[in-house]
């Protein structure tokens, strides 16, 4: 109700061992940006790194970047890509489309599972040129997922993702969920389209998302830049509430900010992965 369509996809998951993820995807008709945080957790109290890799290359050309389960089958996502690559005889310089890489990658976690791997909460995106040169966007879950190609016009969101909602829309799904559930309650039914209307104008103000369709190469950068900081900074100063909604925990999201883009001429990093020691 309170959601505009927007050439706009971000995945903030909640889950085992990755308590708190956020990864931002922004899809526009020049380039595909994946932007992401960069921390893990083994509990509420207890971070486990502020260096883990969420996007990781798979060749000069496609992008891979995951949400989820932090080790399936023991691995962490950069090992998982690596194994793949290996295991199909991918190199940086292979120019083979996105479609063909995602289906690899599906018969390749098919072929994990079977020897064991426990691929459940696991999600992994995909983004690069397919066989005609335009740029895709892709989701899988494994192990039963099917691969979803996702166009510029089509938001999708995947678990907890009320974080970011406020930051975009000034309102999340569980404000949402409370204020329709007291129009149902206390406003009579002949009433209730047009208080759902005149809320749903209150809110637009609020609304910082815009037509991404129009957006430039630099555009997208940035807001894919200031989603996923934001974040982490209001998460550090309300000590870890404004993501989990629950008090005395550790900041959920955090550690160095990764931020790529991937356009027909391959892929770039803008914020790559940094092996300097930290002091």
């Amino acid at each position: 109700m309170y959601k505009t369509i927007i050439m706009l996809v971000l995945v903030l998951i909640t889950c085992p061992r990755i308590l708190g993820t956020i990864d931002v995807v922004i899809n526009t008709p020049e380039c595909v940006v994946f932007a992401s945080d960069s921390r893990t957790t083994r509990s509420t109290t207890a971070i486990a790194s502020d260096t883990y890799e969420k996007i990781v290359k798979v060749t000069n050309y496609v992008m891979a970047q995951t949400a989820g389960t932090a080790f399936p089958g023991n691995k962490n996502f950069k090992t998982t890509i690596q194994d793949f690559r290996w295991d199909y005889g991918l190199s940086d310089t292979s120019s083979i489309p996105i479609d063909s890489v995602v289906k690899l990658f599906v018969e390749y976690c098919e072929t994990q599972k079977s020897l064991g791997v426990d691929y459940s909460g696991f999600l992994v995106a995909f983004a690069g040129p397919d066989s005609t040169g335009d740029i895709q966007y892709c989701e899988y879950r494994p192990p039963r997922g099917t691969p979803v190609y996702a166009g510029v016009y089509l938001v999708r969101r995947q678990g907890s993702r009320n974080a970011i909602d406020r930051l975009l829309y000034g309102i999340d799904q569980d404000m949402e969920k409370q204020i329709n559930k007291l129009v149902r309650q206390f406003v009579p039914d002949s009433l209730q389209d047009t208080i759902k209307t005149e809320l749903d104008t209150l809110f637009s103000k609020y609304r910082v998302a815009t037509n991404v369709r129009l957006w430039s190469l630099q555009d997208a950068i940035d807001y894919a830049y200031l989603l996923v900081n934001s974040t982490i900074l209001i998460d550090r100063m309300a000590g870890g509430e404004y993501v989990s909604g629950q008090q005395s925990v550790n900041p959920r999201t955090g550690g160095r900010i990764l931020l790529c883009v991937v356009t027909r001429d391959g892929v770039e990093w803008i914020l790559p992965p940094s092996y300097t020691p930290q002091r």
